[in-house]
């Protein structure tokens, strides 16, 4: 259902309010960056059979203050998958903080020694993997991030439907009519976090005793942002989980460092680094990037020029592409 207008946007909210948890997507251009821009809220219901289109662009400020207030709600988890530009550009948009976010991403992470996966970095040693070159240093507490498109597929399951999955202009989210193909990949998104939700329930990785560990998590993880985030930068956000989102930071001691890339402030055991752990596998994974870049471009002297390459995208500063489903990651990953 399309919201436009004060009327639409009570009885959807009405419908939403009644549901035990809803499911929360944004899309927009470039979002949580300082050039982002919101376009349309995409809620569905816990199942996703009803799934409502709040147009932020056409909504009048006074219209869609009841969508604000149900997405700042304690009330009722909101699922999501990386929430973490969404919840910058509610911040930005509408002044308020998510309320209650279940980031799914999150759950994927231990459900993979579940699944058999002691390490929780099953296929490392795949060129493709994104810890795949620096696989020689100390990855303890170092997990990937899965993006939303390739959930099912690890998890050896099928949901969705059949709206497009390849890369958006993310610039076309601001155009009005809302091209038919972007409305379906919005409600698509909304089809897989349901089906994600669902099968990680039915399998255990989600039960009602380690529901309030997910929210902390989450709340942690999907705030962590105080507001838009660098566009060149690699170190907030990249394929790799952020330090202090799983365990609760100790930041109650003196012992205190600001990283000098992401530059959040971290507590507990300080590194010696001036960055933090994350940040400097990021480092050393950017600068073996650079050097193969580098030996290839030379090497490429004495062969004839290809058509094209993505070798390049793979570790440089300049890697991220926004990946359609789930946030800032590598193309190839």
């Amino acid at each position: 259902m399309w919201c436009t207008s004060a009327s639409t946007v009570q009885y959807a909210v009405s419908q939403l309010e009644a549901c035990p948890h809803i499911i929360v997507d944004c899309e927009g251009r470039d979002l949580g960056r300082a050039s982002g821009a919101l376009s349309i809220i995409c809620v569905g219901t816990h199942d996703a059979k009803s799934i409502f289109i709040f147009d932020v662009l056409r909504l009048t400020a006074a219209a869609r203050q009841p969508l604000a207030d149900l997405l700042a709600s304690e009330e009722q988890p909101k699922l999501v998958w990386d929430g973490r530009m969404d919840a910058i550009e509610l911040q930005r948009e509408f002044g308020i903080k998510f309320g209650r976010p279940w980031d799914l991403q999150l759950a994927d992470i231990p459900s993979r020694k579940q699944r058999g996966d002691i390490t929780g970095r099953s296929g490392i040693t795949e060129s493709t993997h994104p810890l795949h070159s620096v696989s020689h240093m100390d990855l303890d507490g170092i997990f990937n991030l899965t993006s939303l498109k390739k959930v099912l597929d690890i998890h050896n399951a099928s949901g969705g439907s059949d709206a497009p999955q390849g890369k958006t202009d993310h610039s076309r989210w601001m155009h009005r009519p809302l091209p038919r193909d972007l409305v379906s990949y919005a409600e698509n998104d909304i089809a897989i976090i349901a089906r994600v939700y669902q099968i990680f329930s039915s399998r255990g990785y989600i039960r009602r005793n380690n529901q309030v560990l997910l929210e902390q998590q989450s709340a942690r993880y999907v705030n962590m942002h105080p507001g838009p985030v660098p566009g060149n930068s690699p170190y907030h956000t990249s394929n790799l989980l952020p330090m202090d989102i799983l365990d609760d930071p100790d930041l109650s001691s003196g012992r205190k460092k600001r990283c000098s890339k992401c530059k959040r402030v971290r507590g507990g055991k300080i590194s010696v680094h001036p960055h933090c752990k994350v940040c400097n596998v990021l480092l050393v994974r950017s600068s073996k990037g650079r050097a193969g870049s580098a030996k290839r471009t030379n090497g490429a002297a004495q062969q004839p020029r290809r058509a094209s390459t993505s070798y390049s995208i793979y570790f440089d500063d300049s890697f991220e592409s926004y990946d359609d489903y789930g946030g800032y990651y590598y193309d190839e990953w």
